[in-house]
């Protein structure tokens, strides 16, 4: 329960942000111009190169938050809240992220 209130707590304080700084650029501030934005992301076409490896290409915003969640799996969060103990975090992290 308490990692989802801290997962929580970080997705509404970073839509907050997202807001304000819309706030900042546009001058208006609309609570819904984050969300609108990230649809039209989502909406958009995909550009290949001429000679693309599709396969990686596709499969690379999987491996990136793959690789977010490992690195994320050593780093303990609070005393009591570690994902994995291990003795070899900082390397482990470090070839996570490599």
């Amino acid at each position: 329960m308490t990692i989802l209130v801290i997962l929580l707590s970080l997705a509404v304080g970073a839509y907050l942000i997202a807001v304000l700084e819309s706030w900042a650029v546009h001058g208006r501030l609309q609570l819904s111009r984050p969300a609108m934005s990230a649809l039209a992301l989502l909406g958009r076409e995909t550009l290949l190169a001429r000679k693309s490896d599709r396969l990686f290409f596709e499969v690379a915003p999987v491996l990136l938050l793959v690789v977010g969640l490992l690195a994320v799996a050593v780093i303990p969060l609070t005393p009591g809240l570690i994902v994995t103990d291990l003795a070899t975090g900082a390397l482990f992290l470090n070839a996570a992220l490599a």
